[in-house]
């Protein structure tokens, strides 16, 4: 937690490192001095750093972004000679509960892994862990998109690693709790980010749905979880008057499909369109214009992929009961 990471701990007794003055320019120079090549701050002045850095990069006010910025970077350049501290400080940030700001902590984790990406893949499980309690607290904006283009710049990193037909990195323990906690993650994306209001938030989520399909989509039982994940939606249809909520998630979950090699089963397909002609036709229930819109596009896209042949026809609009191939499966 972070309250037990090195950084915090050293700041009970630390001082400002710099109280005085510009602390950008401060930072740079830091910056160009860590990434000199027989740089290598001792462990007293390397805690108290981390310190320094950890409060202005998490700071949920009063720092700039251009300060935020700054400290970032040094922490990258940190990572050359203490990249398993530097990044047990981040996951440390990316856990904590209350006022913090975590933007600054993806953004920095996003430029590790663009500098250093070999050592990243061993933190890919831990930062996928990290980023499903992200996904709890933030409902859009900046942050939303930051913690998105993370996950899909992480997760291309897996997908690269998994398909080069090079030695895995990880055991097979390790590989199964990588699907764990993307299954996961993709099930909490798919829950709390479905009423993004801004454009920008809904690509970025969907960028980031694709991406996480199209790992899960590789292996057997991590793909069942995707479909498992899919009939949830269907079931929020039985469970919930209101299914405006349920058809954004189906549609962001289709609209990922189209671009996964992948067809949905035909038995789940059928569930699909059943659940959603019969909420479309039942006289009983009065849709908002914002409702049958989302469930127009849902057909839609249904229909997209039913173009692609290995889908079961759609049953029609004279559905005058809930259908028995409705099937109740919790993710």
């Amino acid at each position: 937690m972070a309250g037990s990471s090195p950084g915090r701990r050293a700041k009970q007794n630390g001082t400002d490192l710099c109280p005085q003055g510009d602390r950008v320019q401060a930072y740079c120079e830091l910056e160009h001095v860590l990434r000199e090549g027989d740089s290598r701050p001792p462990c007293g002045v390397l805690n108290r750093l981390l310190a320094e850095v950890s409060q202005d990069l998490t700071a949920a006010q009063g720092v700039p972004d251009s300060v935020r910025m700054a400290a970032s970077n040094v922490l990258v350049a940190l990572a050359r000679t203490h990249f398993t501290l530097v990044m047990a400080e981040l996951q440390s940030h990316l856990k904590a509960m209350g006022e913090m700001s975590k933007e600054f902590v993806l953004v920095t984790l996003s430029k590790l892994f663009t500098s250093y990406a070999p050592q990243c893949i061993s933190f890919v499980w831990l930062t996928l862990a990290g980023l499903r309690s992200v996904v709890g607290w933030v409902r859009g904006g900046r942050t939303l998109r930051i913690a998105c283009a993370v996950v899909k710049q992480w997760l291309e990193g897996v997908k690269v690693h998994l398909c080069s037909g090079k030695q895995c990195p990880w055991p097979a323990k390790e590989i199964q709790q990588i699907y764990q906690n993307l299954s996961q993650l993709f099930c909490s994306v798919l829950r709390h980010w479905q009423d993004c209001k801004e454009e920008k938030d809904k690509q970025a989520v969907l960028g980031a749905v694709a991406t996480m399909m199209a790992v899960l989509l590789q292996e057997e039982l991590p793909r069942e979880h995707v479909w498992e994940q899919l009939l949830w939606l269907v079931r929020l249809y039985q469970e919930v008057q209101d299914t405006c909520r349920g058809t954004k998630s189906l549609n962001i979950f289709l609209e990922a499909l189209e671009g996964v090699q992948s067809v949905i089963p035909k038995d789940k397909f059928l569930a699909i369109t059943s659940a959603v002609f019969y909420h479309l036709s039942d006289d009983t229930k009065e849709h908002s214009e914002a409702d049958r819109a989302e469930l127009t596009h849902c057909i839609l896209l249904q229909g997209k992929e039913r173009s692609s042949g290995n889908a079961w026809r759609c049953p029609g609009r004279n559905l005058s009961h809930k259908p028995p191939e409705w099937v109740r499966v919790s993710c």
